[in-house]
């Protein structure tokens, strides 16, 4: 049996962070923490209207929080809403 030359590949969540936008942030996500839910007034700006916060579980027992519009309430958990659970280390 060959030896595995490559880890296994998980999602990941990249964001640059303002305001310089001179690097990335990378976090290594397990899958969904929860459901959406409705961001409370004045919780997050710039978003659109009617924004929905998605709970994810980060690396190490973390939770990333990520704000989407409420129109893309489906679209906001892309492939982790539906992806298998991550595999065991």
């Amino acid at each position: 049996m060959a030896a595995r030359l490559w880890p296994l590949v998980r999602d990941v969540l990249v964001w640059t962070k303002a305001p310089m936008l001179f690097r990335n942030e990378l976090v290594a996500v397990d899958g969904l923490a929860g459901e959406a839910r409705a961001a409370e007034p004045g919780e997050v700006k710039r978003v659109g209207s009617d924004p929905v916060i998605v709970p994810l579980a980060a690396d190490g027992g973390a939770r990333v929080e990520v704000a989407a519009a409420g129109d893309d309430r489906g679209r906001a958990p892309g492939l982790l809403a539906v992806s298998a659970p991550p595999p065991s280390r």
